[in-house]
């Protein structure tokens, strides 16, 4: 009879707990929902019923309930829906397949751009990238990259954003909005109803307000060098990285064609203003000044050259080919200076020249022009087959018919009923330079409705100095690759340094020879630093199956009350991209 009992009482308290779950099972609908980022577990009440006894039949924590679900009398009502965070998962991400790409610089890119673009770190595509000579990445060169490098360095962070803090009771008035109610509560509306999903907006609805406020959360991000995003701070990088592949010394030779001429003896002093201006800040340098006149075998056998890893060249026309060859043989980097027409670069991967050829100059202005001028009509002041002017026929046929003439002088020009109009003067001395810009100044006034633009050659660079009111009276653009604004301070002071230390003014020259030397110094042995660049930026551009060139090129443009301003003109090969 006794172990009839128990087991009697044995059975009523499995049947209690079954009833207690099966009536749990009645009472809340569970599901889960996502808000503001962040991932919540949701429990629907479908009796009436205190906040503790769900806690209890959900199996919760009470304080952690009440927590997360405020704004309650006594007993949360019938339909309401209490919530709950997901715990999230705060472990590392699951790595990522690392692998070296090989990448094509392209005209802007930084180290820092590409290392971002492919999740690695500056430092390792410096690794991976041994014959890199600096920071600075030359379009068009092809570097090596390693994809998703940055994942080994992964460091717990904590962040803080905008979230959802708890949920707040709230029953409907009369007359309430969904939009109303969003508005009061300084929240979207879209949000309340994400949150009351399948609730209708009436009297005495039932809705749970999400309360915004900050919210702490881990997340793993990949440990940053602080340098990396500045360009001194790359270089930087690359100092330290290149200092403990090589010793500390880096070797140049300049390679002067005629040492005694204005050209070589003024690109030699500028050279070393530069390097008297930065003394030996990241490494030791050892500088040889070599004749250039002496034959190959003599040339090439230079003490001073065989060491050299840098070779700076100042020859007019034609860099020697078998001082080139030695270069790309023995893996040296020869940077041509002046001779803008020597065609080695394009085959021979050590060249650099600091001029871009005619060819590539005048392609790339005629693709400027054509597009910033292209909407004017345009009139050729000059006969064009005697002018000869590579840059114009390029416009020329890039133009339809209708939209430009070609006069001898302006008499007969009339304005053009609609459209702006842009004299394009074939001039190539001075002469027939201010006779033409003096003619396009009496047809201004003349037509003072008609919004004029003249358009120069190159070579007017040389007449800027005694004609400058002359071209900002007739808004004067004209294309260069180069110009030296000698009052402005920077180049003020490069003058003044120049002379303390040689006792002699620079040469006047196109270019400048002097700041030549100056800004290729900086740029090739302190790559990297905040130096302004006095007389042309450095754009290098590699060509496939060759060297480099500098793809820097100017509009300078003159108009009335203003300095004379420098427009940049993009590598044509980018713009057609």
């Amino acid at each position: 009879m006794k172990n009839s009992s128990i087991k009697w009482k044995s059975t009523l308290l499995l049947l209690a707990i079954c009833c207690s779950s099966a009536l749990w099972a009645v009472t809340s609908v569970t599901g889960s929902v996502e808000l503001m980022g962040s991932k919540f577990k949701t429990y629907k009440v479908t009796k009436k019923e205190s906040l503790y006894a769900l806690s209890r039949n959900l199996g919760v924590n009470y304080d952690s309930l009440l927590q997360w679900n405020q704004g309650f009398n006594a007993e949360v009502p019938k339909g309401y829906t209490l919530y709950l965070p997901q715990l999230t998962n705060n472990s590392k991400p699951e790595a990522l397949p690392e692998r070296v790409l090989t990448y094509k610089v392209k005209y802007g890119d930084t180290l820092f751009g590409i290392a971002k673009r492919y999740n690695t770190t500056v430092s390792d595509i410096i690794a991976v990238n041994p014959k890199l000579r600096s920071s600075i990445l030359a379009a068009d060169s092809e570097i090596k990259v390693p994809e998703n490098t940055a994942q080994r360095n992964l460091v717990p962070v904590l962040e803080t954003r905008r979230g959802i803090v708890t949920f707040r009771y709230y029953e409907v008035k009369r007359d309430e909005s969904a939009e109303g109610i969003a508005s009061n509560h300084g929240i979207d509306v879209s949000l309340l109803k994400a949150a009351n999903p399948g609730v209708e907006i009436k009297k005495n609805a039932k809705l749970a307000i999400p309360v915004l406020g900050d919210v702490h959360y881990t997340v793993y991000k990949a440990a940053t060098d602080p340098r990396e995003n500045t360009k001194e701070g790359q270089q930087a990088i690359f100092d330290s990285m290149a200092n403990k592949r090589v010793d500390n010394h880096l070797n140049v030779a300049v390679v002067l064609s005629s040492p005694a001429s204005n050209k070589d003896i003024d690109f030699a002093r500028g050279f070393l203003t530069a390097v008297k201006e930065f003394g030996e800040v990241n490494r030791h340098l050892n500088i040889s000044f070599i004749n250039g006149s002496h034959e190959s075998s003599m040339l090439t056998s230079d003490p001073g050259l065989t060491k050299a890893s840098l070779i700076f060249t100042t020859y007019d026309n034609k860099v020697p080919e078998s001082l080139a060859n030695y270069a790309e043989k023995e893996g040296k980097t020869l940077i041509n200076a002046f001779a803008v027409r020597d065609s080695l670069f394009r085959r021979n991967a050590s060249m650099i020249n600091l001029m871009s050829s005619p060819n590539d100059f005048n392609a790339q202005v005629a693709q400027y022009i054509v597009e910033n001028y292209g909407d004017s009509y345009f009139v050729f002041l000059g006969d064009p087959l005697q002018a000869q002017d590579q840059i114009a026929f390029q416009v020329m046929n890039r133009l339809d018919g209708e939209n430009f003439d070609a006069a001898e002088n302006l008499d007969d020009v009339l304005p053009h009923p609609s459209r702006p109009m842009v004299f394009y003067s074939l001039a190539n001395n001075k002469k027939s330079m201010v006779d033409n810009l003096e003619a396009i100044k009496a047809w201004m006034a003349k037509n003072p409705a008609v919004d004029v633009r003249t358009i120069g050659r190159p070579s007017w660079i040389v007449h800027v100095s005694g004609h400058t009111e002359l071209m900002k009276e007739t808004n004067t653009d004209f294309p260069t690759r180069f110009y030296f604004a000698d009052r402005e301070p920077a180049e003020q002071q490069f003058i003044k340094r120049y002379e303390e230390f040689f006792h002699a003014n620079p040469v006047r020259s196109y270019p400048t020879y002097s700041v030549m030397g100056y800004d290729a110094a900086w740029y090739f042995l302190q790559s990297g630093s905040e130096h302004k660049d006095l007389q042309m930026p450095f754009r290098l551009m590699r060509v496939a199956g060759g060297g480099e060139y500098n793809s820097a090129a100017y509009m300078l443009r003159f108009q009335p009350g203003m300095p004379i301003t420098k427009l940049d003109i993009i590598p044509y090969s980018e713009i057609n991209e």
